[in-house]
């Protein structure tokens, strides 16, 4: 079993939008069904989590605008000439925007720079999450998730993604690979994508970035086609559990 922890609450805004931001980004693309979207972020247990931390209203519009994703899938069943597809296709572009745009705002800068998915909490003086994950499968599929989020907002902050991206590097990869001895081939294969990368100084540096960062979501995306629906149901005891308090279950 894996465990993580997220300190303070731009911090927990943060990874939730990451997550949420991934999750659109999978779906949009066909790569996870519409089940594994909402178990991912955007159910009402999110909701009980947002408000027993008192996290942002912006967060917690976010999450019902992805449940009215299933709406629109329902909706083609009652009127026969309904072009649901590109309702939702512009329904998920919105979502994604929100979500890009909440996470650039200047409240989070700070995280672009020290938040890490491995805080060891010292002091009771900030909220902390904790991230129980049953099955180190749920835990790398919830990691890749959450890389796909950051790559996809990594390739919209444009001149400003190189600093960004090896602090991502830095702060998250490294230590991800180093708590994750146990890491799937595939979970390597999606690591060693990211150095991969030669970041030279040189004037296009920062437009060959972003086209390799575009090349890894679409193999991120591509490691979700090949996994079986029934492995990422985290709707239940299976997948993934919150905790307000070591003990004291919030989301499962």
């Amino acid at each position: 079993m894996m465990n993580l922890t997220i300190s303070g609450k731009q911090n927990i805004e943060f990874y939730l939008l990451m997550v949420g931001l991934g999750a659109a980004e999978a779906y949009k693309y066909k790569q996870i069904s519409l089940g594994v979207f909402e178990s991912l972020h955007y159910d009402l247990s999110m909701i009980v989590l947002i408000d027993e931390y008192q996290l942002s209203k912006d967060l917690r519009e976010i999450v019902f605008q992805g449940m009215g994703m299933e709406d629109i899938v329902d909706a083609a069943e009652w009127f026969e000439d309904f072009d649901w597809e590109s309702h939702l296709r512009d329904a998920i572009d919105y979502l994604e925007l929100d979500c890009i745009s909440r996470l650039m705002e200047p409240s989070y800068h700070t995280c672009i720079n020290d938040f890490t998915l491995f805080d060891v909490p010292n002091t009771d003086s900030v909220d902390h999450l904790y991230i129980s994950f049953v099955s180190h499968h749920s835990f790398e599929q919830i990691m890749m998730i959450f890389m796909l989020g950051y790559t996809v907002f990594l390739i919209e902050l444009g001149e400003y993604c190189t600093d960004a991206f090896d602090t991502f590097k830095r702060n998250y990869l490294t230590n991800l690979r180093a708590i994750n001895r146990g890491e799937s081939e595939v979970l390597s294969e999606v690591l060693e994508l990211f150095d991969s990368y030669d970041n030279e100084n040189d004037f296009l540096s920062n437009k060959r970035q972003q086209l390799w960062l575009r090349k890894i979501s679409i193999d991120l995306r591509g490691h979700f086609f090949r996994l079986k629906e029934s492995s990422m149901n985290y709707r239940s005891e299976k997948g993934l559990v919150y905790y307000r308090r070591p003990k004291e279950t919030i989301l499962n």
